[in-house]
């Protein structure tokens, strides 16, 4: 008796060296991009600084150079 198996029809991955740097510089850049774009929105702007005045009261002062 004999048994027919199917092929096997897996996805193969190619494990070269050069494939797997181009998917880390790949991922560096896109890293560098997506975290300038968060540091750009969330640092405030130089013209648009909020007062630091508040209703608390300080014991001394802090001289300014």
């Amino acid at each position: 008796m004999e048994y027919v198996t199917a092929p096997d029809d897996g996805v193969v991955e190619d494990k070269s060296h050069k494939v797997k740097l181009i998917y880390v510089i790949v991922g560096l850049i896109i890293g560098y991009f997506v975290g300038t774009l968060i540091d750009t929105f969330q640092k405030p702007r130089v013209g648009k600084r909020k007062s630091a005045e508040s209703d608390y009261t300080v014991l001394g002062s802090i001289p300014k150079y």
